[in-house]
């Protein structure tokens, strides 16, 4: 096979992307994904409106399944915090498909069946990797596979800089009378899932996905699954469930190690969380492997770029993240009732700009509430830095 100009490893939103921007510019570009070509994606696969602008990430009608017109933050015992922030669930599989075709019609090759099951490596330098028992030689090589995917670390970088801190995940499709209907998804906070979220997504009609998002308490998240099943059930009426998925979230994990000699890594495999944010990634390693070609260099100090360009754009989000995460980790039950309840006359249209100047537009407010609480969340925040 002869030599590309782009290896992508996995067809993830960072995958797909990176290998559309690439092929835009004129690069020789392959990607190759050990799933079927007819594989199913989630059911939902939700962005908010805000963040799609921030990624640069195309909205267009057909993509869209259904647009909601926000989401209502839940404590455990129920109290709630709306957030008229519009987002929607998007056809997953159309996403894919306009991706890849996009990219295919830009003359890039997409391998599927194909495993990359180690890096080629001389010299310090990636060229490429054995996919399915064959060398495939690359100038720069992109790892954008799952958060399981150990090639980077074989190249000698650690890509998350938490990889304890995943949020394990099981997410069921479910149908019942009316739970698609309302307009706004639901996060609740707290022990019913703990460290991240329990999730209702509407999806129209009676259709819906529910699901827990969970950190240090192992793989397996069943029990936290089956408690907010009968929540749920409790307030909106039985439902069956059509099917199950499970995965993981990087969203606490924070991105570490991007880049090596002829190698970057984006998307999941390194902390980057959400579909939106990791197509951005993908397409700003797309554009640095672009410049990086033009000077035929290769090197770790020219593929930084793109670090500094991801860093630039999208840190301060991932820590941000980070750190209210690690605050509801550390907080009871009764403490997040307390903050949701100071919070229920919030302004959330003043969450704008910064996201530290967020943090602390929220933290302001809590401490014309209720001090005592205010100072409880500043430990819990410190606590979180360490």
């Amino acid at each position: 096979m002869d030599r590309a100009d782009v290896l992508v490893i996995g067809a993830s939103p960072a995958g797909m992307a990176c290998t559309l921007e690439c092929a835009r510019l004129g690069l020789a570009t392959v990607l190759v994904d050990s799933k079927r070509p007819d594989y199913v994606p989630s059911p939902a696969n939700t962005v908010f409106e805000a963040m799609a602008k921030k990624a640069h990430m195309p909205l267009e009608p057909h993509l869209v399944r259904r647009w909601l017109k926000g989401m209502v933050i839940r404590s455990p015992s129920g109290r709630g915090i709306r957030v008229d922030a519009r987002g929607c669930v998007l056809h997953r599989d159309r996403l894919d498909a306009h991706y890849i075709e996009e990219a295919e019609r830009r003359g890039a090759r997409v391998l599927w069946q194909h495993r990359a099951e180690r890096l080629v490596v001389s010299d310090g330098i990636v060229e490429g990797a054995v996919v399915n028992g064959e060398p495939m030689r690359a100038a720069i090589t992109v790892v954008a596979c799952g958060v399981d995917c150990g090639l980077a670390r074989l190249a000698g970088i650690s890509p998350m800089r938490h990889p304890h801190d995943l949020a394990w995940a099981l997410e069921a499709h479910v149908v019942g009378e009316g739970v698609g209907e309302p307009e706004y998804f639901e996060y609740t906070v707290g022990s019913v899932a703990p460290g991240w979220k329990a999730t209702y997504t509407p999806l129209g009609g009676d259709e819906a996905t529910i699901g827990v998002y969970v950190r240090r308490h192992g793989r397996d998240v069943s029990a936290f699954f089956e408690r907010h099943l009968t929540r749920f059930e409790a307030e909106h009426g039985p439902v069956r469930v059509l099917s199950v998925a499970k995965g993981a979230d990087p969203v606490a994990t924070l991105p570490h190690e991007l880049v090596c000699g002829g190698l970057m890594v984006c998307g999941g495999v390194c902390g980057q969380s959400g579909i939106a944010y990791g197509i951005r990634a993908g397409t700003l390693a797309a554009q640095t492997a672009a410049e990086a070609l033009d000077k035929g260099d290769v090197s770790a100090a020219m593929l930084r770029a793109y670090v500094r360009r991801w860093r630039r754009e999208l840190w301060w989000e991932h820590v941000v993240g980070r750190l209210s995460l690690e605050m509801l980790r550390r907080m009871r039950d009764e403490e997040i009732d307390a903050l949701v309840a100071a919070l229920e006359d919030y302004d959330t249209s003043r969450l704008r700009g910064h996201p530290l100047l967020k943090l602390a537009g929220v933290g302001m407010h809590v401490v014309r509430k209720s001090p005592l609480l205010a100072l409880t969340l500043l430990r819990k925040i410190s606590q979180g830095m360490t």
